[in-house]
Formats: C-alpha cells, structure tokens, sequence
C-alpha cells in the first residue's frame, strides 16, 4: 500500500497533471479535463505562459500516442507501486509554432544535462515556488536497468522508449544518448523521488514521469 501524500506533495502532483488545452495529450484525447486527479489523469502537460498556444507535428503526436497506450498497465516498484505518466513539456525558450523541416534539425539532439532539465522543469512551473531554490536533479546513467526492471509492462515501455528515440542500451556513450533518465528530488516530499525519461522530439522534451518512493 502507498504512504498517504503529505499536502505539500498532494499540491504538487495536482499541478502537474493538469491539462492545458492545445498542449501535451490534449489534442490526441480531444477531450479537455480541468485538473483531473493524479491517479485518473496520466498525463502531465506544460507550456510556459508566454505560450498561448501550440500545435503538435505528427511526430510528436505519434510519440504521445505511442507512450500513452504503452503506460498502461505499467507500474513503477519501489517501496510502493506508482504509475507511469506520459510527458510533455515545451520550454519557453523554444518557438513553439515551428515547421516540421525546422524541427526536424535536431532529432537526434542530446537529452538535456541534469542541470537543463532543472531550469527547464523550475521555467515551466513543474516545482512550485517552495522547492525551487533546493531542488536537486540527477542524470541517472542506468536508463537501461530501468527498463529492464521486470515491473508490470515494462517491456512494452522499453520496446516504445527504444524505438521513439532510437535508443541503444549497449552504447558506451551515456551522455549523448537522445533519451535520458532524471531523478529530481524536492524538499518538501523527500521520500518521493520524481523520475522523469525524457528526450527531445522536434523541440518539445516528451517522455514518461513517475515516482520512486523511498523513505
């Protein structure tokens, strides 16, 4: 059984399941759920409020898509079973109306370093105010042991996650890999650690999210 969220960590995943039309699933579902609960919606979507809006290329599309139905039935063990959410974040430094052909340059761009991540997770008010100053995030080299992990549906998010970004769990070169794994952890839930998979697809970083409980 899951320890009960503190309000602190209650708060937090509210924030970041909430759905933001144009943006993340939303087109795919054509449906609009304002703040759906954490363990109904899967989904975190942001875009940075200078953003009003922004269209998907069918890459990323597909992509969402692909992570979506993959998700399902997947479940994370640690010291609690948690779900796997499908994740999209635009960064506000990024043009997000942009052509195909212009997104397309950067296809097999790096997955961001630890510290990217963090100022792209603190930009687009995926951690609140209370642990932004204090917020640590960790590029995890053992992406592959993750999916490895003979958790419920596991293969299937490997087999996605593989082919989305092309990923080769037998490279030896880690740091330029298209995908990565995070941990970000944060001050007011430490027991909660935040995993994020995460890799670039025509400028928007989409990927999974889910929680490590470790206390």
């Amino acid at each position: 059984m899951d320890p009960p969220q503190d309000l602190n960590d209650a708060a937090y995943m509210a924030m970041l399941t909430r759905n933001i039309p144009g943006v993340g699933t939303a087109p795919v579902a054509s449906t609009s759920v304002s703040n759906p609960p954490a363990s109904d919606a899967g989904h975190i979507t942001s875009n940075n409020h200078s953003v009003a809006s922004t269209t998907l290329t069918d890459k990323q599309r597909r992509a969402i898509q692909a992570l979506d139905a993959a998700r399902h039935g997947a479940f994370f063990v640690s010291e609690g079973d948690e779900p796997f959410e499908t994740a999209h974040i635009v960064p506000s430094s990024l043009v997000a109306a942009t052509t195909t052909t212009e997104a397309s340059t950067t296809d097999q761009r790096p997955a961001p370093t630890a510290a990217e991540l963090l100022a792209i997770l603190r930009d687009a008010q995926l951690i609140n105010d209370e642990d932004a100053m204090d917020a640590d995030c960790e590029k995890d080299p053992h992406l592959r042991d993750i999916l490895e992990v003979p958790y419920p549906g596991a293969k299937e998010l490997a087999r996605t996650v593989c082919d989305l970004f092309n990923y080769d769990a037998t490279s030896a070169s880690k740091e330029t890999s298209t995908v990565a794994l995070y941990r970000v952890s944060l001050p007011s839930s430490p027991a909660r650690i935040h995993i994020w998979i995460l890799g670039w697809i025509d400028q928007h970083l989409i990927g999974l999210h889910t929680i490590s409980i470790e206390t």
